[in-house]
């Protein structure tokens, strides 16, 4: 079984241009740069409607920021929001918010709003970020420790905790090493609260206020509303790309999602997510599934596993100019990449897309014969008949037209030829 996702990054379609030194960058002024964001927000939520009507089961949207010339998606939420109005099935997954840089109580607050807008369609994807800008402005902000640091990863983890415990409990109280919640000490007074919870509700007082000397109070505890409408939340999701992430997802109970550009580091990440699972007693955040071993790859009834994003290109249905987009768009991300790295690193970093394809499993680029025979290769590889496939169609220079193209022919073209139907049903 086959279960269908869509990534939505929010790549713009700009036109792009070659320079001397082979960089590939837009070929548009600053100003255009923002036009092109805007409607690239309309965009975003536009493929994730139609997604739902090709038949993919959930989309993922992810968290980027300040992008001069790569996408950006600073709040995927929102676009969530607006595709949770138009839509009825289609899971909505953020690959992922990046806890470092966010608060975790409002962040708790507002995806138990999307999660309710959508009836129980909300799936967390939580990540660390790797964006140096990011990490520097917003840590200049908030006083956080760098992305590379220990504490930045003790950081992460306690957002995680504090997330679950604003969904599981009648109030947060964390004492941890970077995060206290409340502020020790924090003098707080409302009679009207505290006669509330003495006199009418059933929680203990001291849960959220506690008396203190002179006659004045203390928060103890935080209330978050509103709750996620699944019960006892939403399955979370981390981007996997080490078998130590793997293995801290799989012992946390939370989802894997890898990005594939070789088939057998991929299966080594299926497996080390697989073998941690199963270590840690198959840890599920839903108490009837707490220590039941799910399906190898994907478990559709259960929504647990590991998802696999392929980027692929399918030059059946593809005309030779969007063809030569997609190509200049891959060397465009080749090329950002490349800026980032020091000199001596850089000078030995080749832009090309052709060589891309030729050195990698990925991208699959082909007839859609082509690309549902690598596939099958990578299911053979991994070892997983049941796998959840994302397949990325979304680079920059590539119009709405021709991603929508694209994700079409892989329902219509590529999915049958794989011996089995996609989870979902198409209602074009």
């Amino acid at each position: 079984m086959v279960e269908l996702g869509v990534l939505v990054k929010g790549t713009l379609p700009h036109p792009l241009k070659k320079l001397d030194d082979g960089s590939v960058v837009p070929d548009v002024s600053y100003e255009e740069l923002h036009e092109f964001n805007q409607r690239n927000v309309l965009d975003q939520i536009e493929l994730a409607v139609e997604a739902e009507q090709l038949g993919y089961e959930f989309v993922m949207h992810p968290e980027n920021h300040f992008y001069l010339l790569a996408h950006n998606s600073p709040t995927p939420l929102q676009v969530q929001a607006a595709v949770a109005a138009r839509t009825d099935r289609i899971r909505l997954v953020q690959m992922a918010n990046i806890l470092p840089w966010n608060d975790p109580l409002k962040l708790s607050e507002r995806l138990g709003m999307l999660d309710v807008l959508s009836d129980g369609r909300v799936e967390v994807g939580i990540g660390t970020g790797d964006g140096p800008r990011e990490y520097g402005l917003f840590r200049h902000y908030w006083q956080q420790p760098s992305g590379e640091s220990d504490d930045a990863w003790q950081g992460f983890v306690e957002k995680f905790e504090i997330m679950r415990e604003a969904w599981t409990t009648g109030a947060v109280s964390y004492d941890g090493d970077v995060h206290r919640i409340p502020p020790p000490d924090f003098e707080y007074r409302n009679d009207l609260e505290l006669a509330y919870l003495e006199e009418v509700s059933d929680r203990d007082p001291g849960e959220f206020i506690r008396e203190a000397d002179a006659g004045s109070t203390v928060l103890e505890g935080v209330s978050v509303f509103p709750r996620p409408k699944q019960d006892p939340h939403p399955q979370f999701w981390k981007p996997i790309s080490s078998v130590e992430a793997a293995e801290w997802a799989a012992e946390h109970g939370v989802n894997g999602c890898a990005r594939c550009m070789d088939f057998e580091a991929t299966s080594t990440l299926i497996d080390a997510y697989y073998a941690a699972a199963e270590d840690a007693g198959w840890p599920d955040h839903r108490e009837t599934d707490d220590g039941e071993p799910f399906r190898f790859g994907w478990d559709a009834d259960r929504r647990r596993g590991m998802a696999v994003q392929v980027p692929i290109f399918n030059t059946d249905v593809a005309s030779e100019a969007a063809f030569e987009r997609w190509k200049l768009g891959r060397e465009c991300a080749q090329s950002f990449y490349r800026g980032r790295l020091p000199d001596d690193q850089a000078a030995d970093f080749t832009v090309d897309a052709q060589a891309e394809i030729e050195d990698n499993d990925a991208p699959i680029v082909g007839d859609a014969a082509h690309v549902a025979a690598e596939l099958e290769t990578l299911i053979e590889v991994c070892g997983c008949r049941d796998i959840a496939l994302v397949p990325i169609v979304d680079v920059i220079g590539l119009r709405y037209e021709d991603k929508l193209e694209q994700l079409a022919a892989f329902v219509d073209e590529v999915v049958p030829r794989l011996g089995t139907e996609p989870a979902g049903s198409p209602t074009r």
